[in-house]
């Protein structure tokens, strides 16, 4: 029952910070395009987290490959 807590908590989690990343990227804070942005988990808060998330940007070639 705690791991699909869990896991529900890191799907809602995920889904805010996603949320947080598109609103400051049209306000100018990033220059980040929120949609190519791949989202990862970071409980332990590490240094060059937001929030418990890291944000690492994927290649075009990547997304391309994603999406097929």
């Amino acid at each position: 029952m705690a791991v699909s807590a869990t896991m529900v908590y890191s799907s809602v989690a995920s889904a805010v910070f996603y949320w947080f990343l598109w609103t400051t990227h049209k306000c100018g804070a990033f220059n980040l395009a929120s949609q190519h942005a791949h989202v990862i988990v970071d409980p332990k808060g590490q240094v060059g987290s937001y929030f418990g998330f890291t944000v690492a940007l994927r290649k075009q070639s990547d997304i391309g490959v994603e999406n097929s």
